[in-house]
């Protein structure tokens, strides 16, 4: 699977990375949501992990402007990587389009629990993340 990581801190960029290695997923970067819309245009991408507070544009705008493509690219699952996770946010993002959220510090079983509901792995992934 190939996944775009969306994180305008570079750290962060490489702890996901590095999990995203981990599950046997290939991934890409991009370092604020002007780069990922941009990114995302191309399709090859099957899940996109976005930073929520970015310059230029951030993940709620980035994430609408990719839905707004249409199509299998609007479609693209994307999951929330932020430290702002109170319910009321959560709504915000999964509004704008997100499927789910991810809290940083990433969590590798968190991780490996959303990428699998959503990248159709395991059953027990799946109920655990419903």
């Amino acid at each position: 699977m190939r996944i775009l990581i969306v994180d305008d801190n570079a750290t962060n960029r490489m702890v996901a990375e590095a999990l995203c290695d981990m599950f046997d997923c290939t991934s890409e970067q991009a370092v604020d949501g002007v780069e990922a819309v941009e990114m995302a245009r191309g399709g090859r991408f099957d899940l996109i992990l976005m930073d929520i507070k970015m310059p230029r544009m951030d993940g709620v705008a980035a994430t609408r402007a990719i839905r707004e493509m249409g199509g299998r690219v609007g479609q693209t699952p994307v999951v929330a990587l932020t430290a702002n996770a109170d319910p009321l946010d959560v709504q915000t993002y999964i509004a704008a389009g997100m499927q789910d959220v991810v809290e940083k510090p990433i969590k590798p079983e968190r991780l490996a629990v959303v990428l699998s509901a959503l990248l159709g792995g395991e059953d027990t992934a799946e109920t655990e993340a419903a």
